[in-house]
């Protein structure tokens, strides 16, 4: 029996390509820290907490009924997939490039040793790729002017074998029993007020002004100094994005290993 992964990555999900090993490192970085901001002074992340969220249905059986389920996952590593593909490295120019923009890298430590500060949270996907991005605000960061960025994607695995899940989290392991070949999980990387139908309607930024929180992502990278991405419109829609999340706080980024 096999079934198919989707999970859903929103907020501060920094996205570790790793084409040597065909793996891609999912990396949230810890927060309530000050870090240097994008502006090149101090500010302060407030927390984000790494959360797993899927519905409880697949632990008890029955058809998905939309009773979701809130765990943490901070101080947690897993790898989803059971490496009988490869996942695919690229990602499209609506994941917020730190590597182009700022030269970043993520060092090796983040993703092959113990979890320590400043990372809260590793999920390594050995395979599956990429399907879709939510709708984000417009951007320039870097070398792209009015780009669109996105505040979550979705990332499917297919076809694992076997017709469970065991996922890690702070609470302990979670078993999950697919349903229709299939399993749906979100991550977030959020405070505690944004998680889907917690959050306050979405304010657009001023002109030019950084994503709150993205400086934070620097903190799991070495790079060419601190550079974040400046607002330049609104998202097409306008509002809260179908993930539940808002488009100009928590945006998603991505680097090369170092």
């Amino acid at each position: 029996m096999q079934f198919d992964l989707h999970i859903t990555f929103s907020g501060l999900c920094l996205f570790a390509r790793d084409p040597g090993a065909r793996q891609m490192h999912v990396l949230m970085p810890t927060t309530d820290v000050e870090v240097q901001g994008c502006e090149g002074m101090p500010m302060y992340c407030p927390t984000h907490i790494p959360w797993l969220l899927y519905d409880r249905q697949y632990e008890v059986g029955g058809s998905p009924g939309k009773q979701m389920e809130a765990v943490p996952l901070g101080g947690t590593s897993q790898t989803l997939g059971d490496g009988s593909s490869d996942a695919d490295t690229q990602l499209p120019t609506e994941v917020a490039d730190l590597g182009a923009a700022a030269g970043a890298t993520v060092p090796a430590k983040y993703v092959h040793k113990p979890i320590v500060r400043p990372l809260a949270t590793r999920i390594t996907l050995n395979a599956g790729h990429l399907v879709s991005c939510n709708r984000g605000g417009h951007w320039n960061f870097g070398d792209l002017t009015d780009q669109e960025l996105t505040p979550g994607v979705e990332w499917v695995i297919p076809d694992i074998s076997g017709s469970t899940l065991n996922l890690a989290t702070a609470h302990g392991p979670k078993l999950l029993n697919a349903i229709n070949h299939a399993i749906h999980i979100s991550i977030y990387c959020l405070p505690p007020t944004n998680l889907p139908g917690m959050e306050n309607p979405p304010t657009p930024p001023a002109p030019d002004a950084p994503p709150p929180h993205f400086a934070a992502f620097y903190l799991l990278c070495a790079s060419h100094g601190v550079k974040c991405p400046k607002f330049a419109s609104r998202t097409a829609s306008g509002g809260i994005t179908p993930m539940g999340v808002d488009p100009y706080t928590c945006l998603l980024g991505t680097a090369p290993m170092g």
